[in-house]
């Protein structure tokens, strides 16, 4: 199931912000298929060649319906924000013994 998170949407820009990304402008959405194709078929992206039309658009997920059917579980369900959620994609990985040296000192 592919669900969104709470709050409000989040601009391509912001996306960007938040992930310390370079925004690279291409010529028309026909040059950024292209370019896309190619860099999947290199194994450089994990975006497919068939996703395009949704980074190249202006796509909003409603999520009424879901709220109205999770009526008031909705915040125990969908806990984090759509910018909580994101923004989590980009934090450093603490080391596995980093973390328990923490724990046992």
């Amino acid at each position: 199931m592919n669900v969104a998170g709470r709050g409000d949407p989040l601009t391509f820009e912001r996306c960007v912000e938040v992930a310390n990304a370079r925004l690279l402008r291409v010529p028309g959405k026909l040059a950024f298929r292209t370019a896309l194709q190619m860099l999947w078929r290199l194994g450089i992206v994990a975006i497919p060649p068939d996703a395009a039309p949704y980074m190249t658009g202006e796509y909003i997920m409603n999520t009424d319906r879901l709220q109205k059917f999770l009526g008031t579980n909705y915040e125990d369900v969908i806990r984090y924000t759509i910018a909580e959620a994101f923004a989590d994609c980009f934090k450093a990985a603490v080391p596995v013994a980093a973390e328990q040296t923490a724990e046992t000192s």
